[in-house]
C-alpha cells in the first residue's frame, strides 16, 4: 500500500514540475513575444514594410529554446528591433529570412519566397506580402496554385483572411463576413495579435458596410485597442478613422470628431501623410453627409493632391468619387460627369470593384439627369452583369433602382414598377432597411399615378414604419406629410 502511495505522490511532484516547466515557457515566450512584436512592428513602421508574425513568433521560440551565449544575444538584438546581427542557421528557413526582410523590403521578402516547388506557409506569406503591396491579381495567383493541406494554423489564418478582402472586394458581404470570422478564430488560437486585430478591423468594415452598426463599433474598438497595445499607431489610426465614419453615419458627429481629430494625431505622430489624407476624405465624406458639400469639396481637393503626389489610387478614386458627389448636390452634373469619371478610373487601376462599381453609379445617375437615358441605363446594365456573381452586392439594388427611375421618368409606369420591385427585393434580401423604405416610396408613387390611392397609401405607410426603424428622419416626414395630405383628401 506504501508503494502505491509513495508512487503516487511521485508522479504527482513529477507532473507538477511538468506542467510549471511548460507554463513558465509559456510565460517567458509570451513576455519576449510581446517586446519583439512591438520592436518590429516600430521598424516595420519606420519603413513602410510589412509585418508578418507566424515567422517570427517561431524565430523566438528557437532563440529562447537554445542556451548558447550568441543565442541569448541575438534574442536580446531581436528586442531591441536590431536585426541585422542575426545570422547562421536562423535565416536557412524561407519564411523566417522572408519576415524579416519584409519589415523593410517587400521586393527582397518576396525573392527570398520564390522557389517553384514551395508550397503551404510560403505560398501563403507571399500571397500575404503581394496583398498588402496592392498586387492583389498577383495574390489570389499566387493562392490558386497551393494545394498543399499542409498549412499551419497561421496559414490558415492569412489564407481565410485573403478569401474574405476578395469577397468583399466583389460585394460578396456574406461571405466576406464568414470568412473574416474563420480568420479571426484561428489567429488568436494561434497567438498572431497582429494579424488577429486586422481581421478584426476586417470585420468592423464589413459590418459597418452591412448597416450592422453596433457590431461594426465592437469590432472598431477591439482592432484599435490591441493596434494601440502593440505600438502599431498607423493601424490604430486607420481603425479609429473607420470608427469615425460609422459614428458620422451613426449621426453622432461629436464622437466622429473627436475620432478624426485622434486619427490624425496618430498618424502625425509617425509622419504619414497618406494616413492623413485618408482621414481629409473621411471628413469630406461627414461633410457631405450633412449637406456641407462646399467644405466636402474643399477636403476631398487637399485630400486628392496629397493621394496623387503618394501615387494612391484608391485614395484618388475615393476622393474624385467624394467631388462628384459634392458636384451633384448642386446641380452641378457636368461636374459630377468628371468627376465619377476619374472616379472610375482610379477604381479600376486598383482593382476596387466595389468603389468601380459607386462611380458606375454616378456616372449613369450624371446621364439621367441630363437626360441621356440610353447611356445611363446601358451603365446600369453593365453594372448589373459585372455584380451578377455577388449575391449580396448592395450596388445591384441601386442600380435597378435608377433604372425604375429612368422609365418612370419616361413615363412607363408598369415598367418601372417591376424594376423598383426588383430593387426592393435585392434589399430585402439583404436585410437593409433604408434601401427598402426607399423602394417602398417609389412604389407608393407609382400607385398614385396608376390612381391606386388606397393601395398607396397603404404602401407609403410600409415605407414611413422602415424609413422610422432606420432613424431616415428627413424620408420619414416627407412620407407624413403625404399620408396627412391624402386623410384630408375628399
Amino acid at each position: 500500500m506504501k508503494y502505491f502511495e509513495v508512487l503516487a505522490l511521485v508522479v504527482f511532484f513529477a507532473g507538477s514540475v511538468g506542467w510549471f516547466w511548460r507554463f513558465n515557457r509559456r510565460l517567458r515566450r509570451d513576455y519576449y513575444g510581446k517586446i519583439i512584436t512591438r520592436a518590429l512592428l516600430g521598424k516595420a513602421a519606420a519603413g513602410n514594410g510589412i509585418f508578418i508574425s507566424g515567422p517570427l513568433k517561431r524565430l523566438t521560440g528557437q532563440l529562447l529554446n537554445s542556451s548558447s551565449a550568441k543565442a541569448k544575444q541575438q534574442l536580446a538584438d531581436l528586442c531591441e528591433g536590431k536585426i541585422e546581427n542575426l545570422s547562421g542557421s536562423l535565416l536557412k528557413s524561407a519564411e523566417i529570412s522572408a519576415a524579416l526582410a519584409a519589415l523593410s523590403s517587400s521586393g527582397k521578402a518576396l525573392e527570398r519566397l520564390e522557389q517553384p516547388a514551395a508550397g503551404g506557409d510560403i505560398c501563403m506569406i507571399r500571397a500575404w506580402i503581394l496583398f498588402h503591396c496592392g498586387r492583389t491579381e498577383e495574390a489570389e495567383t499566387c493562392r490558386e496554385k497551393e494545394t498543399s493541406k499542409k498549412l499551419s494554423r497561421f496559414g490558415k489564418g492569412l489564407n481565410a483572411y485573403l478569401d474574405a478582402a476578395a469577397a468583399l472586394r466583389d460585394g460578396d458581404l456574406l461571405t466576406a463576413s464568414e470568412k473574416a470570422s474563420e480568420s479571426l478564430k484561428l489567429l488568436r488560437r494561434d497567438g498572431a495579435p497582429y494579424e488577429a486585430a486586422r481581421a478584426y478591423f476586417l470585420l468592423g468594415t464589413i459590418y459597418r458596410i452591412s448597416a450592422v452598426s453596433d457590431v461594426a463599433q465592437l469590432m472598431f474598438t477591439e482592432a484599435a485597442d490591441i493596434f494601440q497595445n502593440l505600438g502599431a499607431d498607423k493601424d490604430a489610426a486607420e481603425t479609429i478613422g473607420s470608427r469615425g465614419m460609422l459614428m458620422a453615419a451613426e449621426n453622432r458627429r461629436e464622437e466622429a470628431a473627436a475620432d478624426f481629430a485622434k486619427a490624425l494625431d496618430l498618424y502625425r505622430s509617425c509622419g504619414c501623410q497618406r494616413g492623413e489624407a485618408d482621414i481629409l476624405n473621411q471628413q469630406a465624406l461627414t461633410a457631405l453627409m450633412y449637406g456641407e458639400s462646399a467644405e466636402a469639396g474643399k477636403l476631398a481637393e487637399a485630400a486628392a493632391a496629397m493621394q496623387k503626389a503618394a501615387g494612391q489610387a484608391d485614395g484618388s478614386g475615393l476622393s474624385a468619387e467624394i467631388l462628384s458627389r459634392a458636384a451633384a448636390e448642386k446641380k452641378d452634373w457636368a461636374s459630377s460627369l468628371k468627376y465619377a469619371a476619374e472616379a472610375k478610373q482610379a477604381y479600376q487601376a486598383a482593382g476596387n470593384q466595389p468603389g468601380l462599381f459607386e462611380a458606375l453609379l454616378l456616372l449613369a445617375r450624371a446621364r439621367l439627369e441630363t437626360g441621356n437615358f440610353e447611356t445611363a441605363e446601358r451603365l446600369l446594365r453593365h453594372l448589373i452583369e459585372q455584380a451578377k456573381k455577388c449575391p449580396s452586392c448592395f450596388h445591384v439594388a441601386n442600380a435597378y433602382n435608377l433604372l425604375g427611375i429612368i422609365y418612370l421618368k419616361q413615363g412607363d409606369l408598369q415598367r418601372a414598377k417591376g424594376l423598383f420591385q426588383q430593387s426592393l427585393g435585392c434589399e430585402s434580401s439583404n436585410n437593409r432597411t433604408d434601401g427598402m423604405a426607399i423602394d417602398y416610396a417609389n412604389l407608393a408613387l407609382i400607385e398614385y399615378r396608376l390612381g391606386q390611392q388606397e393601395q398607396g397609401d397603404k404602401t407609403v405607410q410600409t415605407a414611413l414604419e422602415y424609413a422610422r426603424a432606420f432613424g431616415e428622419t428627413e424620408l420619414s416626414q416627407l412620407l407624413e406629410k403625404q399620408l396627412n395630405k391624402n386623410r384630408v383628401r375628399p
